[in-house]
């Protein structure tokens, strides 16, 4: 009967209301209509269809098919799809059973679900508060009688974060609401969310709106008009464009004036067959566009694809240029390809070259681009390893050269240095002996035997002495996952790569490799045991963010260098030693505007793009080393971008199509006007942050690299105009320059020697037209937490008697020190003295009000915790029994931690009861578990715990964190009697340090 009300409430509105088939698609921002596939008929946020983890069928539904949910999931990525602060979900569901599972949810998704348990139907969301901390709210929720089994049932609900209201209806009829504090109150979610887990029947007709919608339109929804129902089916997505890299990277760059091919691809995203045209302009590096490419006619039927290819005459000018396609057909324009305008010029090899790079390939394509462009220097690393030990000498006895000798000649042939490296040690040559064999890939970090890397380094110096001059020993040694030795032991490689090198090739140049920036106190050990007495150069890394200001950029190197050369006069013979930037870059996104990436949402929620201003930070960033005196710096990297969320922010040279960046062409450019010129000084001024750098060039010419701070502009002396002429950061001579210097970079070119240029600079009269953003300097990270403060567990606190720890002394096998990195034998994450905590108070410990036996090592062994095997702790245990003596728990306590703590699983409890049966608990890196560096992450479950080490890489006492979980035992009668702490080998090291329990 009350469904049937429904049904005649739903037509009478239908009658009194003759817009409101229109208002209910407002605010439509997902739509699945199940109709024999899982593609959305509409999607706001991320375009991809849907997808289930098993073979999936489909029924007669409620339109016209319904998915047929049995033991598999279906999901979809919520970027844009689904909201926290406010919306409802509608969906019909035809249930096969009503009995619940373990995890037994029709839709569930990080902090919200709807969720079966036992004989109710909860509608269940979560938040963390200051006060609180996490909590699921329950409030909302019906008995599972008010589901049929067997019969289309329509399923409703809706949520407001602000008002707090949660609302649940079953068949278009109001059941339970309740308000709450739990509801986030953050758009955005890029979570999976899923639809039909532990809960079989049939799905249909699954809708989310960001809006919330009134009583009538549910109760309308849930009804039998087919005009309602149909209506967000009306909703299309439009064509997408998908880009298509260019046959070869070396064809991305074409003259001034010379013709480009284009290649893209477009898909009928929507329902309906679409017919029109593709009208395609050029567009530059500020969106002007600049050439007219015609327009592509296009006709497709629904779901088609259809790869389309041109021809567009390029710019007469240097630099990045786009294509932009622009039609009705599209949702909005969209860039379809990319490419550069750069001379074909003569190139001169310069060994005193400040410009190098890395280029990353296992071809000659990305080399030949780079000698196409000019680029003069490359490193060996990542794909280019060809003189790396493991290459060449993979094996016991005699060297194979084919892969050394193959990149060398690539190089060569595309007119460019090469700076060598000794790295890697093959499985066999190390310190403790041969170990096992490994793969291809990334080769772990392996100690080498002295004498065995000795006669690497001498037939690998007597084999390259014809082509590589230049050698790094090593690379990032003060990072675990390259070097498991101490400093000391480094130093003694140093010794042994600078002798053996400078009596195979008395002229070769050895440098101590690739020093992080920040692991100060580890180059001062390194330093104190002799690396800087053994090298004629220094090498160190350091990267930056296109968000970093060029105060910062400055004052940053500038203390590191002072690092550096205090650590070289003290501990290297008194020696101002040479310093090379061996690996940096700045950070950017893609230039190319309308891209649909997987796992991001669309493109106006990614924030604020930061290509522009990376190109700009590129110049800067070279013109404040040049004038700090850094000899070389290598940028990275230079090869291909995969169209993935990781990609959205990253440092590489090339685009998604193989084709320069904006930044790429900015440095093309400096290293054409200046890589024959001497930086002579640069002057500062404090109105619109005005920087200008100098440089004296062999005719006796200068130029002048001048930029304002952001929304600066300084009007120049105007006596630059009678000498000098302007040229933009792509190398052209602009018209009519203005004169003014602006956030962009610009070079002055003048015939006058650098000393009168400099003056005209230091005397002339200048007009601020308009201030620059003022510059407000990083603070230095306070020494006091800043942590929010969570309340204790009730448990402990209902059943102070009940609690009880479960002894681990017998089965640990680390302690908190650790003296040597990578042996398998010291401490916490086996990751040496610099990085590991020593410093953790042990004893009863209380945590959120639960007692914990942290284990003194002193007492046992010198063992304190479980530290398990993963990709970085190849040495340590996969999995670690706990046996106790049985006991029935109301809930576990987990005192727990990771290092190499990327996000993903690291590991899993498997508690054990007496009767065999089992629980699983995964850890997964942030949800219930974090890297030991990091505070809290936003939507943490587990709870950090800080300590204070001083024993740091920076020398700087820091806060570090472990983590207490946890777990309500969902089987309390049943006595459990083992936990095993299991790892799931990847890159991430569980650490356990105590488990207590509360008893039921």
């Amino acid at each position: 009967m009350k469904k049937l009300l429904g049904i005649f409430c739903a037509g009478l509105l239908s009658c009194l209301t003759a817009s409101a088939e229109q208002s209910i698609s407002d605010g439509l921002i997902y739509y699945l209509p199940f109709d024999g596939d899982l593609k959305p008929a509409f999607s706001a946020g991320v375009q991809d269809s849907a997808k289930s983890d098993k073979a999936l069928s489909y029924a007669a539904g409620i339109k016209k098919q319904a998915a047929v949910i049995e033991d598999n999931t279906v999901s979809f990525m919520s970027g844009g799809n689904f909201e926290y602060t406010e919306g409802t979900l509608a969906l019909w569901f035809k249930p096969s059973s009503l009995e619940a599972g373990k995890d037994s949810y029709i839709i569930d998704t990080e902090n919200f679900k709807i969720s079966f348990q036992k004989d109710r139907v909860f509608f269940m969301t979560g938040r963390t508060l200051e006060k609180s901390g996490y909590k699921w709210d329950y409030g909302v929720s019906i008995p599972v009688k008010k589901l049929k089994k067997d019969k289309w049932n329509h399923i409703a609900i809706s949520w407001d974060a602000f008002s707090g209201e949660k609302k649940f209806y079953i068949d278009g009829f109001l059941e339970s609401s309740a308000k709450t504090q739990y509801i986030r109150d953050d758009k955005y979610s890029n979570k999976p969310f899923r639809i039909g887990n532990e809960m079989p029947g049939l799905y249909d007709e699954f809708m989310i709106w960001k809006r919330v919608l009134s009583e009538a339109e549910i109760m309308k929804l849930a009804g039998e008009n087919p005009e309602i129902k149909t209506a967000p089916q009306v909703i299309v997505s439009k064509a997408d464009i998908s880009i298509v890299p260019v046959s070869d990277p070396v064809k991305s760059v074409v003259e001034p004036g010379g013709n480009f091919s284009i290649r893209f691809r477009m898909k009928n995203e929507s329902r309906n067959d679409i017919s029109g045209s593709l009208k395609l302009t050029v567009t530059d590096f500020h969106g002007k566009a600049v050439v007219d490419a015609g327009s592509l006619p296009c006709v497709l039927r629904a779901g088609a694809e259809r790869t389309f290819e041109s021809t567009v005459k390029a710019p007469a000018l240097n630099g990045p240029y786009k294509v932009t396609a622009s039609s009705e057909l599209l949702k909005s324009n969209v860039d379809v390809s990319s490419f550069a305008v750069w001379p074909l010029l003569k190139k001169a090899l310069r060994e005193d070259s400040f410009f190098g790079n890395h280029i990353n390939s296992y071809t000659d394509r990305y080399l030949e681009q780079g000698n196409r462009l000019g680029l003069g220097w490359t490193r060996v690393h990542d794909m280019n390893g060809g003189t790396w030990w493991v290459k060449v000498q993979p094996e016991p006895g005699a060297f194979v050269w084919n892969d050394c000798d193959e990149k060398i000649e690539r190089v060569r042939t595309n007119n460019m240095l090469l700076l060598g490296a000794f790295f890697s040690t093959p499985y066999w040559a190390g310190k403790d002996g041969p170990g096992k064999p490994f793969g291809k890939g990334y080769p772990p970090a392996i100690n080498p035997d002295p004498e065995h890397f000795r006669n690497y380094v001498k037939e690998t110096v007597k084999h390259c002495k014809g082509f590589i001059k230049y050698w790094e020993t090593w690379n990032e040694p003060d990072v675990s996952m390259f070097w498991r030795g101490s400093p000391a032991e480094f130093a003694n490689i140093c010794k042994v790569a600078y002798e053996t090198a400078k009596a195979a090739d008395p002229s070769c140049k050895v440098m101590v490799g690739g020093l992080t920036a920040p692991s100060w106190k580890w180059h001062e050990e390194a330093a104190k045991a002799g690396s800087l007495k053994y090298c004629d150069i220094l090498s160190y890394h350091e990267y930056f963010n296109a968000s970093d200001e060029p105060e910062e950029i400055y004052q940053e190197t500038a203390t590191l260098l002072e690092h550096f050369r205090s650590l070289s006069e003290k501990y290297g013979n008194g020696r101002n030693v040479e310093i090379w930037n061996t690996e940096g870059g700045i950070t950017d996104d893609s230039w190319l505007n309308g891209l649909e990436i997987k796992d991001l949402p669309p493109e106006d929620k990614r924030g604020v793009s930061l290509w522009k201003k990376a190109t700009y930070r590129m110049l800067q960033l070279s013109a404040i080393q040049m004038q700090l005196g850094i000899k070389k710096h290598f940028y990275y990297f230079q090869n291909n971008s995969a169209l993935k969320a990781s990609f959205h922010t990253a440092f590489n040279m090339l685009d998604i199509n193989e084709a320069p960046r904006p930044k790429l062409m900015a440095r093309v450019a400096m290293q054409n006007l200046l890589d024959d010129a001497v930086i002579s000084g640069d002057f500062r001024k404090k109105e619109g942050r005005f920087w200008a750098f100098f440089f004296s060039k062999p005719d006796k010419s200068s130029y002048a690299l001048v930029w304002c701070g952001e929304s600066g502009e300084l009007k120049l002396p105007a006596e630059l105009a009678k000498s000098s002429s302007v040229i933009d950061i792509f190398g052209n001579p602009v018209v009519s320059p203005s004169w003014v210097a602006t956030e962009e970079p610009f070079y002055i070119k003048s015939s006058l020697p650098v000393s009168d240029l400099k003056k005209i600079f230091e005397k002339g009269s200048y007009t601020l037209i308009k201030e620059a953003k003022p510059f407000e300097a990083k603070k230095e990270e306070s020494s006091e937490l800043k942590m929010e403060v969570l309340p204790d567990y009730a448990a402990p606190k209902e059943n102070a008697t009940g609690v009880f720890s479960i002894d681990l002394k017998s089965v640990c096998n680390m302690g908190f020190a650790d003296e040597a990195p990578g042996d398998g034998k010291g401490g916490w994450t086996d990751e040496g003295p610099y990085n590991d905590l020593r410093d953790m108070k042990s004893g009863t410990r209380k945590f959120y009000g639960v007692p914990f036996d942290v284990i003194n090592p002193a007492s046992n062994g010198g063992k304190s915790v479980i530290t398990l095997k993963s990709a970085n702790t190849l040495q340590l245990p996969e999995k670690v029994r706990i046996d106790f003596s049985p006991v029935k728990v109301r809930c576990l306590y987990f005192l727990q931690s990771a290092g190499w703590g990327v996000p993903g699983k690291s590991g899993r409890y498997e508690i054990i009861y007496k009767d065999g049966s089992k629980e699983v608990l995964q850890l997964e890196i942030p949800v219930n578990n974090n890297n030991w560096w990091f505070a809290p992450a936003e939507n943490e479950i587990s709870r950090a715990v800080p300590v204070k080490v001083s024993n740091t890489l920076t020398g700087k006492p820091a806060w570090r964190y472990l983590r207490v979980l946890e777990w309500e035992n969902p089987k309390k009668e049943k006595e459990i009697s083992a936990i095993e702490f299991i790892s799931d080998n990847g890159p991430q090291i569980a650490v356990l340090l105590a488990i207590s329990g509360v008893k039921f």
